[in-house]
Order: C-alpha cells, then sequence, then structure tokens
C-alpha cells in the first residue's frame, strides 16, 4: 500500500492525485497504530486533503515588509508623502490605480494610529491607447465625486476624502479593511453552505447601496471582498468603479460580454448590469468552491463567456444536483447575455434568500462530487 506521504508527494510534483481506494488504504495504514480518539481527529483532518489545491497559491502569501518598502515607485520617495499622509506600504495595484497603505501625516510615526487606504491614478501605456492623460484624470475626478456620493455602508469600504491638488499625485482616501478575504477563504476550504450564502448577501446588500446611487463596481471577484471580524463582508478596491463601463474595467474570469465589447447594436450597456454577471461568478465560486469558467489561456476564457446564454457547462451540471435547481436557477439569470434581461440585485438577494432555505443541511462545497474545485496552477 503506497504511504500517504508518497501518494501526496506524486499528486504534487507529477500531477497525479491518488483515487478514493488509495488515499483510503494509505490513511487507515497511517492511522492503524494511532489511539482511537486521537486517530478519529486525524482522519477528520486529513480528510480535507484530496480537496487542496496542488499547489500552493501565490497570492496569499505573506510578503515580507523589507520587500515591501523596496517596492514604493521612484516617484513617491524620499519622503512617502502624499497630500496630508505618509505611506507606509504599497497594498496593490491594478487596472487604472495603486493603493497604499497611509496614516495621516502628523500621525506617521504612532504605529496604532489609524490607518488608510489610498487610491492614486495610473496613466499607463495600456490606458494611453484609448484615453488622452486629460481624459484619464478628467475620469479619475469624476469617479472619486460619485465614489464619495455613496453611503456610508456596513459592507462597503468608507470613502474619506479626496484631493485632487494633492501631490505629487491626486489620491482618493478610503477606509483600511482589516480581515480575511473571501478568496483565502474559498481556498483555504473554511466555508460552511450558511457562511457562502450570508456572505453572499452581505455582498448584494453593499452592491444595493453603490447601484442606488448609479455606481458599479466593476471589478467583483472573491480578492475583492474582505471578511471583517470573520463576519461582515466588505467590497474593497474601487480602482474600476464608475457610472459606465469602459476600457480595462472587470477580471477576466468574471467578466460580462458586454466588458469584453459583445452588446446589443445600438444599446449602451450598464456598469450595474455587468456586477450582477460578475456577482454570480463569484457566487458560484463561493458556493462550491471552483470557478465557474477555466482555460488555458485568454482566447478560451473570452470563448467560455461568450458561447452560452446562462446555463454554462458547470452550472448546468449543478442544477441537475439534489435541491441546488433553484440556486442555479438564480445565478443563471444574471448570466443571461443580453444585459438588459438580467435582474437586479434586490431581485438577486431576495431569489437567492429563497433558494438557500432548501440548503439548511447541505454541505460545503455545494456539488462537490460534480463541480471539483479548479486547480490553482491553472488560474491566472
Amino acid at each position: 500500500v503506497p504511504t500517504l506521504p508518497l501518494l501526496l508527494e506524486r499528486a504534487v510534483s507529477a500531477s497525479v492525485p491518488p483515487n478514493a481506494d488509495q488515499f483510503a488504504a494509505a490513511l487507515a495504514e497511517l492511522l492503524r497504530e494511532i489511539p482511537g480518539p486521537i486517530s478519529t481527529a486525524v482522519a477528520s483532518v486529513l480528510a480535507r486533503v484530496t480537496t487542496l489545491p496542488a499547489v500552493a497559491p501565490t497570492d496569499i502569501v505573506a510578503i515580507p515588509l523589507g520587500r515591501r518598502r523596496a517596492e514604493l515607485p521612484d516617484w513617491l520617495l524620499p519622503r512617502r508623502t502624499l497630500g496630508a499622509f505618509w505611506v507606509v506600504r504599497p497594498l496593490g495595484a491594478g487596472g487604472v490605480s495603486s493603493v497604499f497603505v497611509a496614516r495621516r501625516l502628523e500621525e506617521r510615526h504612532d504605529s496604532k494610529a489609524e490607518s488608510f487606504a489610498l487610491k492614486v491614478p495610473q496613466f499607463d501605456p495600456a490606458t494611453a491607447r484609448s484615453l488622452s492623460e486629460q481624459e484619464f484624470m478628467e475620469m479619475f475626478r469624476d469617479e472619486a465625486g460619485a465614489l464619495l456620493s455613496l453611503p456610508h455602508h456596513e459592507n462597503l469600504a468608507r470613502f474619506v476624502t479626496f484631493d485632487m491638488a494633492a501631490r505629487p499625485k491626486p489620491i482618493l482616501v478610503m477606509e483600511l479593511i482589516r480581515g480575511a478575504g473571501l478568496e483565502r477563504l474559498i481556498r483555504s476550504r473554511s466555508l460552511t453552505v450558511e457562511r457562502a450564502l450570508s456572505h453572499l448577501d452581505g455582498i448584494l446588500a453593499g452592491l444595493e447601496a453603490m447601484h442606488g446611487a448609479g455606481v458599479g463596481h466593476l471589478d467583483i471577484k472573491p480578492s475583492n471582498v474582505i471578511v471583517r471580524d470573520g463576519d461582515t463582508p466588505v467590497l474593497v478596491d474601487f480602482g474600476l468603479s464608475g457610472r459606465k463601463l469602459r476600457p480595462g474595467c472587470g477580471t477576466l474570469d468574471y467578466c460580462a460580454p458586454e466588458v469584453i465589447g459583445i452588446a446589443p447594436e445600438g444599446y449602451t450597456p450598464s456598469p450595474l448590469s455587468a456586477d450582477v454577471y460578475a456577482f454570480s461568478c463569484l457566487a458560484f465560486e463561493v458556493l462550491t468552491g471552483g470557478a465557474l469558467f477555466q482555460g488555458p489561456d485568454e482566447t478560451s476564457m473570452l470563448s467560455h463567456h461568450l458561447s452560452h446564454d446562462g446555463w454554462p457547462e458547470r452550472l448546468a451540471a449543478l442544477s441537475q444536483l439534489p435541491d441546488l435547481g433553484d440556486v442555479a436557477l438564480v445565478l443563471a439569470a444574471c448570466l443571461r447575455r443580453d444585459s438588459r434581461a438580467r435582474p437586479s440585485v434586490t431581485e438577486i438577494r431576495k431569489a437567492l434568500a429563497q433558494a438557500g432555505r432548501k440548503l439548511t443541511h447541505a454541505t460545503w462545497p455545494l456539488g462537490s462530487k460534480r463541480v471539483a474545485p479548479e486547480p490553482v496552477s491553472k488560474r491566472a
């Protein structure tokens, strides 16, 4: 009988996962000489091994502080100031902006002082292909104004101020949310069906507040949701948010057809409907532990988004499982090719709450026998 370490090494080094019989036999051999109560505890933990990714996700590995400091851009050094704020470290970059963790300038030496997330516009060559720098800065100003008009909501990061005259670059200052990322909770297999549904309801509540003000998030995905205090999902990273679709918004795994450029002739798509499509992709991942769309490259992913009208293969498979048809139907409605046929987030919230009542005794991830998690090594 192959030992458990041998099976795991083979899975990691050669991408050959053990079958159920091999794993059961290796586990039984490992537990054979372990006392009963300890054996039971070890077995319950190791039972999760076959559901874990073979390759560690690099995007959730902590970055040493020294490396974080080294990644500050040249235009920010050596003073590390942006307007009235002192930059502690980079937080992330993407789309058309960079984000930094910062403290108020007068509190820069107080490690216990409140920290903020500073969004800074980033005019790069890719953006320059579709917008002039003046148009880009006007877009940033307009979107900052739209975001600052949003109501305070527990499921949205709070906006503090906007300073177009800040030097060396304009800044949008937001609340810094501390907590575990939803993506990390999915990959660490740390969810239950009850928590998954609760987190999805919170995300929809945040989107309700945004959409009520006519503003789309435009980059809905698990990594842009932070679960504050282990309980409240908070939408973050509003680097692409705004009142209209534009080049470069969204992340390919969650992109609606209109974001890619496919829309009915003569119709201007709404960013709110694009959020609905992205939410459905996110919800499938939160409920099943695996991505709705998989592909080895961008061309394949684009094809997946454009080759269905609400029922991509993995969602159709999920709908055939006991008690999961209603949930699948809600997600399918959000994935319609024509964005005008998709429901509002308020309608989705009500329908998902009703469909979730059938899942009281379900175990997470839903449909695990038919909808396996996507290997991390194939993710973009």
